[in-house]
């Protein structure tokens, strides 16, 4: 049975996750399609580049592995990063993405604004925070941009990734290495660096995912 994804996302448990979008109606997103013997290397190039631009804005880490219909990414959401951007940084970091608000464009350029206005850019702004740390909203960009550019090289206006993305918290020290090294046989990517535990994990009960050391991902 389908569930919601804030039921399946829990930062105080882990901030990793392990998320998987597949292309539908025979999509290609990566390689040669052997059918129609045309070479789809160059979206690759564009799920990098984009990467790349949500790495800027997002309060996300993460390492990627790209096949021919579908890509696996390992997300590590840094809160603490998002809670310390200020409201001007929230506001240009979402602007980037989406058109902007008239009350945010008006903050940006100093111009007063009263108290009511005030609360109701403060609502706009923690929502956007929350947005800044949301893998659903991070995903949701990656996918909407490949969709919209895959269409247009297809002349096709269908579906191009499944409907629901897939989605697994990475728990533990052991399971994260796990995915890791799966994603670094597929050898398209660099996984983040983590810090090992000095004592060896003695069972799932005794990892500890706060000791990992973040950093972002360098793609090759």
């Amino acid at each position: 049975m389908t569930r919601a994804r804030e039921t399946l996302v829990s930062l105080e448990v882990t901030p990793y996750y392990h998320c998987i979008s597949r292309c539908v109606r025979c999509a290609w997103l990566y390689g040669d399609d052997p059918y129609t013997g045309h070479s789809f290397e160059h979206r690759r190039q564009w799920m990098l580049d984009r990467l790349r631009t949500l790495l800027d804005i997002f309060a996300i880490n993460v390492c990627n592995a790209i096949m021919s219909n579908h890509y696996q990414v390992v997300l590590h959401v840094d809160v603490d990063k998002a809670k310390g951007l200020t409201d001007q940084q929230i506001i240009e970091q979402w602007n980037r993405l989406y058109k902007g608000h008239m009350l945010a464009d008006r903050y940006l350029t100093g111009e007063v604004v009263s108290m009511t206005e005030r609360a109701v850019l403060s609502e706009l702004i923690d929502e956007w925070r929350l947005r800044i740390y949301d893998i659903s909203w991070f995903m949701l960009c990656m996918n909407e941009y490949i969709a919209q550019r895959a269409n247009a090289e297809d002349l096709c206006k269908r579906r191009f990734w499944e409907g629901r993305l897939k989605s697994q918290a990475v728990l533990g020290w052991l399971r994260h290495r796990r995915v890791q090294i799966s994603l670094r046989s597929k050898n398209v990517s660099k996984p983040m660096p983590i810090d090992r535990p000095r004592t060896r994990p003695n069972g799932a009960r005794k990892n500890n995912p706060q000791s990992f050391i973040h950093s972002r991902a360098r793609k090759v």
